[in-house]
């Protein structure tokens, strides 16, 4: 990376760039002889397997994870914004930016959660369906996670997302 008549010293020669696959393999749930502390307080559900400690609140559907350090992680959450890119602000195409802020996928609001849960052998389920709406019309968007939580502490998160309404938005991803 030396100075030369094409590049000053320093520059970037190359960078590359991986695919990433969708589905990493599950690890299969390792029998472990710890067990499952199962706690409803009030608007909540604790659940300490192996050395962590989850609490999943049954109003919102926020899931905290908490372990023996004392650090709390919250998430995940849905998301179905991102920031524009500048092709999608200039005024010689579409602008789906502008779009974008006037649909409201940055505001959802969350209208109403559906919490449940089962206690199975090893493992305790956890669905949680949330319904957001866009501030500026009736469409939703249904967003549901299902948590099973191993004895072991390992967690398992599927996700399932589904556009209820009009949704004439060419430009949304699907």
């Amino acid at each position: 990376k030396d100075a030369n008549g094409w590049a000053s010293k320093g520059h970037e020669i190359n960078f590359e760039q991986f695919i990433l696959g969708s589905k990493l393999p599950f690890k299969e749930f390792v029998n472990s002889k710890s067990a499952i502390n199962l706690k409803e307080i009030g608007d909540e559900l604790n659940i300490s397997a192996g050395k962590i400690n989850y609490k999943i609140n049954k109003n919102d559907g926020t899931l905290s994870v908490i372990d023996n350090s004392g650090i709390i992680i919250e998430g995940p959450e849905l998301n179905v914004w991102r920031a524009p890119i500048s092709n999608e602000w200039v005024d010689w195409g579409k602008a789906e930016a502008s779009d974008w802020y006037s649909t409201g996928l940055n505001r959802l609001i969350l209208d109403s959660t559906d919490f449940s849960f089962t206690n199975e052998n090893n493992s305790v389920s956890v669905s949680t369906k949330q319904f957001y709406r866009l501030p500026e019309n009736e469409d939703y968007i249904f967003n549901q996670f299902n948590y099973t939580i191993y004895n072991d502490g390992v967690i398992q998160i599927n996700q399932k997302i589904d556009f209820i309404g009009y949704f004439d938005y060419e430009w949304l991803p699907r």
